[in-house]
């Protein structure tokens, strides 16, 4: 059985769930107001979001953070390489002109015969 106003599986002979109890323990209606319950639906809706045990969700946001944080050292280690690699290959582009600023002039000399 489905508690009567959120649908959470109930234990044998319970209408309300205790988060539901406890909820309109908190707002009472009076002892003469004519209530409506909406007929028993045979199967839990389907739209409803699970109920999860805070312990494991805490676990479960705890495991994504962990992700995220991976992924984000992982991405900034990886530009870091590839902006060092760009300055790598600028050094070297570089170095390779430095001996290219200037000309060589090849001198002959011609040996006279006579």
């Amino acid at each position: 059985m489905n508690c009567m106003k959120c649908g959470r599986e109930l234990k044998e002979g319970q209408v309300f769930c205790d988060t539901c109890l406890e909820g309109m323990e908190k707002e009472p209606i009076k002892i003469d107001t004519t209530v409506l319950i909406p007929a028993q639906p045979k199967e839990s809706p389907a739209h409803r979001r699970p109920i999860v045990n805070p312990e494991e969700e805490v676990k479960r946001l705890e495991k994504v953070n962990q992700n995220l944080i991976l992924f984000l050292i992982l991405t900034s280690v990886a530009t870091v390489l590839f902006a060092m690699g760009l300055f790598h290959q600028e050094v070297l582009d570089v170095v390779d002109d430095l001996g290219r600023n200037y000309s060589v002039v090849e001198t002959v000399t011609h040996a006279t015969g006579g």
